[in-house]
């Protein structure tokens, strides 16, 4: 599995070529011919789909990509809404915003900028960390701002879309991991524990 710090490093995400959300979307893939992956982070997504679309990648931070060999896969360094605003109407086929909407300062206006670029009957693809997960420890650093700007529950997102123009042909949870409830438990309860038996070191005198 590869770990990389995205968005510049504000958050780090975690996922693979065989990520469930991957493998699911490349099982039924939306027919059409481009695709556009919003917050592209480090090209992978992009890379898996330039074997069945003529696919591109924007992100605000290429830079990651760039250093994985991925520039010249389509990935573009610009901010995702000038770049949408670049675009002629009904362009792509199929758009992804994979982990995105919920850092996003106006989702609504996000959604009207892909609508228009998107072609008549293509698919927006979209996933979101579920704010009715189990969080027995309370919520992650980075699910408050200035990260998560806002967090969304399943019905939540689906009249987000509706009410949008948008009609929801398939939507799914994801299965919750039992390695999410370790991490969770480990700094929740165990890291601040170890931090306390941990001796404080004095800085040490600095001669001039």
């Amino acid at each position: 599995r590869w770990r990389e710090v995205c968005e510049a490093g504000r958050e780090e995400r975690r996922g693979d070529p065989l990520d469930w959300r991957y493998d699911q979307f490349f099982s039924h893939p939306p027919a059409g011919t481009w695709l556009l992956d919003l917050g592209c982070c480090d090209g992978t997504f992009v890379r898996l789909a330039a074997a069945r679309y003529m696919a591109v990648g924007v992100d605000n931070d290429a830079r990651v990509a760039r250093t994985r060999g991925f520039d010249g896969h389509g990935i573009v360094n610009a901010d995702i809404h000038e770049y949408l605003l670049g675009i002629g109407d009904d362009y792509f086929d199929v758009v992804t915003l994979f982990d995105v909407l919920e850092h996003a300062e106006d989702p609504a206006l996000l959604l009207e900028r892909v609508k228009r670029v998107l072609r008549v009957g293509g698919h927006v693809a979209i996933t979101l960390p579920n704010a009715d997960r189990p969080m027995p420890w309370g919520r992650e650093s980075h699910d408050y701002p200035p990260h998560h700007l806002t967090r969304w529950t399943p019905a939540a997102l689906r009249l987000f879309l509706e009410r949008r123009g948008f009609t929801v042909v398939r939507q799914e949870a994801g299965h919750l991991r039992l390695r999410y409830l370790s991490d969770h438990f480990f700094f929740h309860r165990r890291v601040p524990a170890l931090k306390r038996w941990m001796p404080r070191r004095e800085p040490r005198e600095v001669k001039l």
